[in-house]
């Protein structure tokens, strides 16, 4: 299956809005699911550091000659949580989809990628090797890699792709706008760490925003058939007309003045309201009414 491209625009409020509302829709199976990635995760590596202490021990003297071999068994437990990770998070990605596509989502959900699992977890190793690689050389190198290969494996879960095919399509995406999506990849790491600091309990709501907040993102870019959106409900503006029952053509009963002879005004349409009271529109008409007042007063010889 191949994957053309359609937008390489970056609309962060927009994708990071809708990446959130979309969390909140279904939010308990998120969390659920957050709950079971770093159960597992964390599990894992606390019987691996277990049975490593314990090796320890056991060994008692020999604890000297033993400690290049304690230090190898951690390589397996490194794999294991590696392949354990990258399932899971194939898994939330599946999920993410499901629910774009206007799916109820559960739980279970989290082990429906295994068709995947092995390209994910080589585009994953390949990742980490590159972006490893580039932060050695003054990191820029490592977040521009981060960069172009943002949607890798959203291409793989959702278009099928192979591992190399999925960088490919991944990178002739973003370098069309390169900066905006590193500065996008970036924000969205922040975000999904960023409840490590309510004690790391935030982690299970701010995690699943990696992957809302992908898909959103994906959508945009390279289509999804029968996706939906989460933008807010638009509300009309309110309105400062006239009060209700007030009808439009209703004049006041009271009289209006006009200032400063204080007399009532006439009520035709040839007069305008202004400021100090009313005045006659046409001004000419006034002009001449008030010199035929003055020769009217004038003495005749």
């Amino acid at each position: 299956m191949s994957a053309s491209h359609t937008s390489s625009e970056v609309r962060f409020g927009d994708w990071i809005s809708e990446g959130f509302r979309m969390f909140v829709e279904q939010w308990q199976v998120w969390v659920l699911q957050s709950l079971v990635v770093y159960a597992a995760v964390f599990g894992l590596m606390i019987v691996g550091f277990g049975g490593f202490f314990v090796l320890a021990l056991l060994i008692g003297s020999a604890m000297q000659e033993a400690t290049p071999l304690l230090f190898l068994l951690f390589f397996p437990l490194f794999l294991i949580v590696i392949v354990a990770s990258g399932v899971l998070s194939c898994g939330m990605y599946r999920t993410a989809f499901k629910q774009l596509t206007g799916g109820q989502i559960a739980v279970a959900d989290l082990f429906s990628c295994m068709d995947c699992v092995v390209p994910v977890l080589l585009a994953t190793l390949c990742q980490s090797v590159l972006v490893a690689i580039g932060l050695v050389f003054c990191i820029i190198p490592g977040l521009v890699i981060a960069g172009l290969l943002y949607f890798t494996i959203p291409l793989i879960v959702h278009a099928r792709l192979g591992v190399f095919d999925a960088m490919r399509a991944s990178k002739e995406l973003i370098q069309k706008n390169l900066l905006m999506f590193m500065l996008f990849a970036f924000i969205v790491g922040l975000i999904a760490q960023s409840g490590q600091y309510l004690c790391y309990v935030g982690l299970l709501a701010t995690l699943p925003l990696q992957f809302t907040i992908g898909v959103i993102a994906y959508r945009d870019c390279f289509g999804v058939p029968g996706a939906r959106t989460f933008q807010a409900p638009k509300t009309n503006a309110p309105s400062y007309g006239a009060p209700p029952g007030w009808p439009p053509s209703a004049v006041p009963s009271d009289p209006i003045f006009c200032a400063p002879a204080r007399q009532p005004c006439p009520r035709e349409p040839g007069f305008a309201l202004h400021v100090g009271g009313e005045r006659p529109a046409n001004r000419g008409n006034l002009k001449l009414e008030k010199w035929k007042m003055k020769i009217a007063k004038w003495p005749l010889r």
